[in-house]
């Protein structure tokens, strides 16, 4: 549910993001027609009105149709790669294997729906998918495994037991419409947004200037801090830093040598005084630093584009903040969650000089 929640922050704020970029901003197109469209009707409604809710209301079978394409197009791409592992005599485990590790014994034919090979979530037929679950359905029911662990992908897997489960007569789409529409929503527009293609080389542009804020925030024994801001040409990169101290952690002390570091998400929004909005749209989370009696982990986030000439400040901010502490169990052998902390709104003000060069 946490990574739900930020998963809809995220979405929402590059929608917002996408409304207000600096004039002149240059933004590749979707690939497909329709998803151009319909991005564009999306871009075109206002601040206050809710993204996935407009998708509810607006374009009911359509997320309906991409929730159950991105289902099934899961269990196909997760036999694919299981099969690929086997064959390279790779050791498999984990819930994927056991939910799925029967299956594999069935002809690939069977089970390869290659009815979806070569399809969008937004524009493949109904009638197609419908088909795709009906001829799968019945080797779920009678293949598929019970995972024995809990992880990240139970919520996925209960979908897919939910909808393999349904009577043979049930519609997987209108069902999906009644009972998953929110999810649906959130799919749908992940997918569309992931189809602005910025490039690669805004990673390797060269960087102009590079400003320390030293921005921190500090709630009880963990803080997070604004490290660094670097200026390339057509884009900027942010590196916060968040540490905290052993004596901070409600873990056993025992568990203390098994810290690997902690998992964020990042920052949703990143504003200039002028009103301007950039996207974040990657991350990269750098090796956690274990110092003795405390951690460190380091976060670095692309936005797009650089900073507009006019601009006067920054304003970056992390809604609901949550870290999770995580480690390698030394029983288990499993990463594992030690500790989750919620730290609540943060928000980091810095100054901006002329042509977006940061200062004091």
């Amino acid at each position: 549910m946490e990574t739900t929640n930020w998963e809809e922050r995220r979405l929402k704020a590059q929608v917002r993001a996408l409304r207000h970029l600096p004039p002149g901003t240059w933004l590749p197109d979707p690939p497909h027609r329709s998803d151009r469209d319909l991005l564009s009707e999306l871009l075109s409604k206002q601040d206050e009105i809710d993204a996935l809710q407009w998708f509810v209301d607006n374009h009911g079978d359509l997320i309906a149709r991409a929730l159950l394409w991105a289902t099934l197009s899961r269990v196909r791409l997760s036999l694919q790669g299981l099969r690929f592992a086997r064959q390279a005599r790779q050791e498999i485990s984990g819930p994927e294997e056991q939910r799925f590790g029967r299956l594999l014994h069935l002809p690939e034919g069977m089970t390869s729906l290659p009815e979806l090979i070569d399809t969008r979530p937004t524009s493949v037929s109904p009638d197609l998918l419908r088909s795709a679950y009906k001829s799968f359905r019945p080797l779920w029911r009678n293949y598929a495994g019970i995972s024995e662990t809990e992880s990240d992908g139970e919520e996925a897997f209960a979908l897919l037991d939910s909808l393999f489960q349904l009577p043979e007569a049930a519609d997987p789409l209108q069902w999906i419409q009644e009972t998953h529409n929110h999810l649906a929503a959130i799919m749908t527009l992940s997918y569309l947004l992931g189809q602005i293609h910025l490039p690669d080389t805004l990673w390797s542009d060269e960087v102009q200037k590079i400003y320390h804020p030293r921005r921190q925030v500090r709630v009880g024994e963990f803080s997070i801090e604004l490290h660094q801001v670097s200026l390339r040409q057509t884009s900027f990169t942010l590196t916060l830093q968040a540490g905290f101290s052993d004596r901070s952690l409600r873990i056993p002390k025992t568990l203390l040598p098994a810290l690997r570091g902690i998992k964020w998400q990042g920052v949703e929004s990143v504003v200039d005084a002028a009103g301007n909005h950039y996207l974040v749209k990657s991350r990269l989370e750098n090796v956690a630093k274990r110092l003795p009696g405390r951690s460190s982990h380091s976060l670095q986030l692309l936005c797009y584009p650089t900073v507009a000439p006019e601009a006067k400040g920054l304003t970056i901010t992390s809604n609901e903040t949550a870290l999770l502490v995580v480690g390698l169990h030394p029983e288990s052998h499993r990463w594992e969650t030690l500790h989750h902390v919620r730290l609540g709104d943060l928000t980091w003000d810095m100054k901006v000089a002329h042509r977006g060069h940061p200062q004091n």
